[in-house]
C-alpha cells in the first residue's frame, strides 16, 4: 500500500522534481508528516489516462502486432503468397501510425509514418505490382 509520501513522491518523479527524504523525529508518523504538506488531490484525470490507453488505441496496437506477425510469417514463408506479406505489413504500419497519433508519441509517429510506411510500399511495388 503506498502511503502519502510514496505517492507524492512518485508525482514530483514523474514531473521531473527531486523529492529527497525527509527525517522523521521520534514517534512522528509518515502520514501525519506529509498530510499538511501535501494535497493528494492534485492528481489530474489527464495522468492517469497517459498511463492507459484507451480502448481504440489499445486495439489498434493489438491490431498491429498481429498484422506485423501474420506479414512476417508469409515473408518468411517463400512461398508464391509471400509478397502479400507486404500488405499485412503495411497495415500495420497504418495501425501504429493511428495508435501513434492517438498516444501523441512524436517519435512513434515519425517511425512509424516515414520509415514502416515507405518501405512497406516499396515492398508491394516490388513483389505485387512489379
Amino acid at each position: 500500500m503506498l502511503t502519502t509520501v510514496d505517492v507524492d513522491q512518485i508525482r514530483n518523479f514523474t514531473q521531473g522534481k527531486f523529492m529527497p527524504h525527509t527525517q522523521l523525529k521520534d514517534n512522528e508518523s509518515v502520514a501525519a508528516n506529509s498530510a499538511d504538506r501535501y494535497d493528494n488531490s492534485s492528481v489530474e484525470q489527464s495522468d492517469i489516462k497517459a498511463v492507459r490507453p484507451d480502448s481504440i488505441t489499445n486495439f489498434l496496437q493489438w491490431s498491429s502486432s498481429a498484422c506485423a506477425i501474420a506479414g512476417g510469417v508469409m515473408l518468411a514463408s517463400k512461398t508464391e503468397v509471400s509478397g502479400y506479406g507486404f500488405i499485412f505489413l503495411a497495415l500495420s504500419s497504418s495501425q501504429m501510425l493511428a495508435a501513434s497519433i492517438r498516444k501523441q508519441d512524436t517519435t512513434m509517429i515519425v517511425y512509424s509514418g516515414s520509415v514502416f510506411t515507405l518501405v512497406d510500399c516499396l515492398g508491394i511495388y516490388r513483389w505485387i505490382l512489379k
